[in-house]
């Protein structure tokens, strides 16, 4: 992935073509809603594949390209953030749920629509695995990474999280957004990004259709196995990276006008959708 200062364009103008893509997007989320139906559904396609459209747009003006196939070396360099990313999303997920019954909160998202695993692989893994990191990898990260190299990732991570407008999902899509990004980062393509997104939907859908199946009790022992995988393939991840420095390797950049951030309409964008999201818990 090809990122940089666009030229003859100062950092402002990035943030503010992201702020303008969130907006757009969150405007026709909204209206989807009303709308409802398959005109509603028509619309919410919209609402990732207009803001995207004008990313290629601005991409275009600016000079700047995005490299899709991945390399070889990349994907060694990416793979062991794999089951990372599997474990923390699952994790903080789980701890999340556990937080908010005790606090008698409802939870909300990130549970299947039950039409049959072959329907739900379509509109709860492929379909928001594609849009959701069309709009928020492809197409955010990239504007961010034109502004500040050094602290996109985490900051394309709050977005994300925001983005989502759910106290329940709002703290893993956080977590996995920040793996996300990195995966994008270090493997300069956003198709990392789909494939492990894709693949994190994907086992908790199986893991809902294993309780359907066969039952809550049968489902329980597959998940517990599925975790003591996942925990085993994360600590060889983690202990990969480490061997090789990546954890321990630090971005360098030029230091950052931070009140080109606070004071944008992305900071605007960021505070209404916290709002909302407490508002509508």
């Amino acid at each position: 992935m090809k990122n940089g200062q666009p030229g003859g364009k100062t950092p402002i103008q990035p943030i503010a073509a992201a702020a303008w893509l969130l907006v757009t997007h969150t405007f026709l989320s909204l209206l989807s809603s009303t709308i409802g139906g398959v005109g509603g559904y028509g619309v919410y396609l919209l609402s990732y594949l207009v803001p995207v459209g004008m990313y290629v747009f601005f991409a275009r003006k600016w000079g700047v390209y995005t490299a899709f196939a991945p390399t070889r070396v990349a994907c060694a360099r990416v793979l062991p953030l794999l089951p990372l990313f599997l474990c923390a999303v699952m994790m903080v997920s789980t701890l999340t749920i556990e937080l908010m019954t005790l606090l008698g909160l409802p939870i909300s998202g990130g549970v299947v629509e039950g039409n049959g695993f072959f329907p739900d692989l379509l509109t709860d893994c492929l379909a928001p695995a594609f849009l959701e990191e069309g709009l928020m990898r492809f197409a955010i990260l990239s504007l961010l990474l034109m502004w500040d190299g050094q602290h996109a990732v985490w900051v394309s991570a709050i977005l994300f999280s925001l983005q989502h407008a759910s106290l329940y999902q709002a703290p893993y899509a956080f977590v996995g957004g920040f793996f996300l990004a990195l995966a994008v980062v270090w493997g300069e393509t956003p198709i990392f990004a789909f494939v492990f997104h894709f693949l994190n939907n994907l086992l908790s859908l199986f893991l809902q259709y294993c309780a359907i199946w066969w039952g809550e009790d049968v489902g329980l022992w597959i998940s517990l196995g599925v975790w003591f995988v996942l925990f085993a393939a994360g600590a060889i991840g983690f202990l990969t990276l480490w061997r090789r420095g990546e954890l321990r390797r630090r971005a360098h950049g030029a230091p950052v006008n931070w009140q080109e951030l606070v004071y944008s309409p992305l900071t605007a964008w960021a505070v209404m959708m916290l709002v909302f999201t407490i508002l509508q818990s």
